[in-house]
């Protein structure tokens, strides 16, 4: 894929149009049925793969899997300058700065993104939201979160993600605690090897705590065994 995006064309365009027709990029035919049935075009309109913004986007998907968020921003941002209106790179974006624990700016990454239109499906609108929700909680806005979650019910009615974490903003309001990322920070890689304080287990996935000048690692299925605490949310599911 690096070899993929130094080939990109300068001057490269998502739309050209040449003898009364348009040619488009899109990913796949998904995108491209959305674009038309919401945004008829006037002319005759031909659907071509999209090449090197979906490169960079997964160069940046790959980046996050592995850890290396700033990287991962950068080729997101990139591919964003290529195809402005595609949303993916703002949601992506947004994931890997919340693996920061950014979660501001992962709020702000997903404005401009006001509802389902030409370049944006009901489905990756749904997303969306699911994202705002999930920055939402870890900012302590419990309300603004269940809102979020909310209406993306309203594009994605059945979504597990989306119903799970409205049970856990419940318990969090009931509790009175915050959201486990704002008692724990992120782990990310680079920290040496992650073992559970309590089982020993190693390299799984769990939260990792700080109290005071102590540092420890509490891995996911320990977690849930404390009967008193809110259950941890799964780690950035949010845009699936």
């Amino acid at each position: 894929m690096l070899s993929v995006v130094q080939n990109t064309p300068k001057g490269y365009r998502h739309t050209t149009a040449a003898n009364d027709a348009l040619s488009m990029r899109f990913w796949d035919q998904r995108e491209f049925i959305n674009f038309v049935q919401k945004a008829p075009p006037s002319r005759q309109t031909y659907w071509i793969i999209s090449a090197y913004p979906r490169a960079y986007y997964y160069l940046g998907f790959i980046s996050v899997a592995e850890g290396r968020y700033q990287d991962a921003i950068g080729y997101l941002d990139s591919g964003a300058a290529l195809e402005p209106t595609n949303p993916k790179f703002k949601t992506e974006k947004a994931h890997a700065l919340s693996k920061s624990g950014r979660f501001s700016e992962a709020l702000a990454a997903l404005d401009g993104i006001a509802g389902p239109g030409p370049h944006v499906s009901e489905d990756m609108f749904a997303m969306v939201l699911r994202s705002r929700g999930a920055s939402l909680i870890e900012l302590g806005d419990l309300d603004a979160a269940e809102k979020a979650f909310n209406g993306s019910l309203e594009y994605a009615p059945d979504n597990k993600v989306a119903l799970n974490e409205l049970r856990y903003i419940r318990q969090l309001a009931a509790s009175g605690q915050k959201a486990s990322g704002a008692i724990f920070s992120l782990v990310t890689q680079g920290e040496g090897p992650l073992v559970c304080k309590s089982c020993e287990a190693k390299n799984v996935s769990g939260t990792f705590g700080i109290t005071g000048d102590r540092r420890s690692f509490t891995c996911d299925k320990c977690k849930l065994g404390h009967s008193n605490e809110v259950a941890p949310k799964k780690s950035w599911r949010f845009w699936k």
